[in-house]
């Protein structure tokens, strides 16, 4: 856990968005026991999951605040507070 200008800062690299979909290539294995079977089909559609660009704000009874995010916008997020900084 870290603190950023007072708030406790927390990575869940869970939280993601599905952003359209990309194609990945079949193995063998795959193409060959499939039902139903379709061994021409060498590519398969999966969803396209980015980290989620949005930070989730999490007061706490003591007046302190949590922010969750992914860690790719935490980083992006100190980089832009450090180049200001300096």
């Amino acid at each position: 856990m870290e603190h950023l200008h007072g708030m406790r800062i927390l990575e869940n690299p869970n939280l993601v968005i599905q952003n359209g979909h990309k194609y990945v290539p079949r193995s063998w294995k795959e193409r060959l026991l499939s039902w139903p079977w379709k061994p021409w089909d060498d590519f398969k559609r999966a969803p396209n999951m980015e980290p989620d660009p949005k930070l989730i704000r999490m007061p706490d009874a003591f007046g302190a605040t949590t922010l969750v995010g992914h860690p790719e916008t935490i980083r992006r997020i100190k980089e832009r507070l450090e180049g200001r900084y300096q």
